[in-house]
């Protein structure tokens, strides 16, 4: 969006974003608060609020990592209806010492603090690459653990909150 589009309405509280000028004027609740955006954005508040901000100069590259970091974020930060986060579990890979036939069954073991390591080394080349690293970690949750027990409920939610995710953003892994 930039300052020639018309007001968009959403958000919290009905909130009313109007650009003039490349400054956004957001009136919320009867308050003003401004915000001059500079030319390098590719808008000026057609997502004011959003921590992840794409400029029209930033290389692919950088790109890339900014997505790929939403998708980590959408299945770290989701909660179920208990305020509980499933993904807690997921976060390092199994003991040795308490699951040693873990590695026995599963071939490639991978978890939750290796794909965030990855996305921050610039492994993934696409956001297919680290959909398939989180698929993979859910297959193995499921592969190992009994059909019904917690965790393999919780990897069968995690992953449809990563498939969502996908989808929304338009990447071609997320059927």
């Amino acid at each position: 969006m930039n300052c020639r589009d018309k007001p968009k309405w959403g958000g919290k509280g009905n909130l009313r974003q109007k650009c003039v000028k490349r400054t956004c004027k957001v009136k919320m609740l009867g308050k003003e608060q401004e915000s001059t955006k500079r030319k390098r954005y590719g808008f000026c508040c057609s997502n004011l609020f959003s921590r992840v901000i794409f400029r029209q100069t930033e290389d692919p590259s950088e790109q890339l990592r900014k997505r790929q970091k939403i998708h980590y974020s959408s299945i770290l930060q989701w909660t179920d209806a208990g305020e509980a986060r499933p993904i807690d579990m997921f976060m390092v890979k199994p003991s040795k010492k308490i699951f040693p036939d873990y590695y026995d069954i599963i071939a490639e073991p991978i978890d939750m603090k290796t794909i965030s390591a990855r996305i921050r080394a610039e492994h993934y080349r696409t956001e297919e690459e680290l959909l398939a690293d989180c698929k993979l970690m859910f297959s193995n949750c499921r592969a190992y653990n009994e059909e019904g027990s917690k965790i393999y409920e919780d990897s069968v939610k995690l992953e449809g909150v990563l498939l969502a995710m996908a989808k929304e953003l338009g990447v071609g892994g997320g059927e």
